[in-house]
């Protein structure tokens, strides 16, 4: 078999992974509690009384341990099981962000710009102002939106060609 008969089988075996992952909708990755390796899943026993503690499944379990938080069981343990508490509900909150907002953008501003190279005219230095006007005239420029930086200081101080 020759190179291009290679490359068209591991092209075919990587689109079919693509597409599969693509379909079955990736789990997210999460930190694992102690060790901090990357994992898709953990376990986690978490004090629910004095003397009770509960293993939980995360994600699997975040229904259940959402549930528990309800009850107030957080607040049991010492200060390294109520941190725990804490990164478990982390971790199901995001989940449930990831779930409601799974959606695809409609338009992709970013992945083909080459940000390194921006272009000084792509910067939204005031809107409704040319880069050419804000040069030669900033009085004339409407003011910067409330929290956007005023980029004009910046320009005054450049030469004008």
């Amino acid at each position: 078999m020759n190179k291009a008969a290679y490359y068209l089988v591991l092209g075919i075996i990587l689109g079919a992974n693509a597409s599969a992952l693509a379909t079955a909708g990736v789990k997210p990755f999460f930190s694992a509690p102690y060790t901090g390796k990357k994992v898709q899943n953990y376990e986690i026993t978490l004090p629910l009384s004095r003397y009770e503690q509960e293993t939980f499944t995360i994600p699997q379990d975040c229904s259940k341990l959402n549930s528990r938080l309800l009850d107030g069981n957080r607040h049991w343990g010492n200060r390294i099981e109520r941190r725990l508490w804490i990164k478990a509900d982390d971790d199901c909150r995001y989940l449930n962000f990831l779930k409601k907002y799974s959606g695809q953008a409609d338009k992709d501003f970013v992945s083909d710009y080459d940000f390194y190279n921006a272009k000084i005219a792509d910067l939204p230095l005031r809107p409704g102002c040319d880069l050419n006007l804000l040069l030669r005239n900033p009085a004339a420029c409407p003011p910067s939106m409330p929290g956007m930086p005023n980029f004009s200081t910046f320009m005054e101080s450049m030469p004008m060609h």
